[in-house]
């Protein structure tokens, strides 16, 4: 058997591995177990949580673990066990909070948990806002109200934040402070209205790390692939790293190699054309 360069493949989801309809093609899936008969493995690495990720995780035999939540949670699929690697503090809670509310008090805060006992993802919340409730109806998450976010410090790991901006003129100030905070935290915009809200230690790139450290293996053995701005860090970390023609400009500047679009087995393309015939 010949010796791969790249012993680890960790791919994202959306965009990357699923094509634009949002499919696992057999194609892909067929490339994946060619190179895993080479002696390689794979797992993946998204901001999907678990309820929306164990399908493809089964499908795919996956056997090791997982990076969830853009690099808060790892899944290992043999113990049925979820790790918490990192989630935002109390202090760091209050510090969006009070910085939030310093702006204008036409932002809410919301508190994106896991419930260790329960098992469970949870949206808490001190305000009500039908918004977060249709997003957690929709994504079958329950929506908790409580009277301060402190309430829930011993009950779960606070993964993200969201900060929902109810007034369109305070946007643009929002956005301005999101920029400021580059440094302390990890910001997604799921709209110009509604921020993500991570700790700076979130990422898909320090979970690889972890990861790596689990499997006993260098991040110079692992290849990614990934299309939007939170597999940067994927990027950074891993020995290779490939983008998909379909992804950000700026994923694809800090690509080693760009690969065909989610529709045409970008996936399947890299490792047939790359890691198969890397020595």
């Amino acid at each position: 058997m010949t010796q791969l360069k790249y012993r680890l493949l960790v791919s994202d989801i959306d965009g990357t591995l699923i094509s634009g309809k949002h499919k696992l093609e057999e194609e892909t899936i067929r490339s994946i177990e060619e190179y895993r008969q080479a002696g390689g493995r794979f797992t993946l690495a998204t901001g999907r949580n678990f309820p929306h990720t164990i399908e493809m995780i089964n499908r795919l035999k996956i056997d090791i673990p997982v990076i969830l939540s853009d690099g808060a949670i790892l899944y290992d699929p043999r113990s049925g066990k979820k790790q918490v690697i990192s989630s935002l503090t109390w202090q760091q809670v209050d510090t969006i909070v009070q910085h939030c509310r310093d702006l204008s008090d036409q932002i809410d805060n919301f508190v994106f948990g896991y419930d260790p006992r329960a098992e469970d993802y949870r949206i808490y919340g001190v305000t009500d806002n039908p918004l977060i409730r249709r997003y957690a109806a929709d994504w079958h998450y329950q929506f908790v109200a409580v009277p301060s976010f402190e309430a829930i410090m011993d009950a779960a790991s606070m993964i993200c934040m969201f900060a929902l901006v109810k007034d369109s003129k305070v946007i643009p100030m929002f956005h301005e402070w999101c920029k400021t905070q580059s440094k302390n935290f990890q910001i997604h915009l799921w709209m110009e209205e509604i921020a993500q809200i991570f700790p700076i230690t979130s990422t898909k790139g320090e979970a690889m790390i972890q990861l790596c450290r689990q499997l006993n293996i260098s991040t110079d053995e692992v290849a990614a692939i990934g299309d939007q701005l939170n597999d940067l860090p994927m990027s950074q970390t891993a020995g290779f790293f490939a983008a998909m023609e379909n992804g950000d400009p700026r994923v694809k500047e800090s690509a080693q190699v760009v690969v065909p679009n989610n529709d045409d087995f970008g996936v399947a393309h890299f490792i047939r054309n790359h890691l198969l015939k890397s020595v």
